[in-house]
């Protein structure tokens, strides 16, 4: 059953890990690939990601994950493309 779940991994998504998807959408960009992504709205996503040419949007994106429909709720997140 999916009502208990959690999460998709037991690894977290680490400020190293931003860093890390930000060298790839540089070399992305780099070869004229274009590229958009969502992530969470925190400061240290703004940080990573707005420090360029990059377009980055807030956007608010609905939750439907939890079991009590009640608790469904908007939540803030960025998106960023480079076109």
């Amino acid at each position: 059953s999916t009502a208990n779940f959690t999460s998709y991994t037991n690894r977290d998504f680490t400020y190293d890990d931003l860093k890390r998807l930000s060298k790839l959408c540089k070399k992305l960009d780099s070869k004229g690939c274009k590229f958009m992504l969502s992530n969470s709205n925190s400061e240290e996503v703004l940080k990573i990601f707005s420090n360029n040419s990059w377009k980055v949007f807030e956007i608010e994106a609905n939750r439907s994950i939890n079991s009590d429909s009640k608790k469904r709720t908007g939540h803030s997140e960025l998106l960023i493309r480079n076109y």
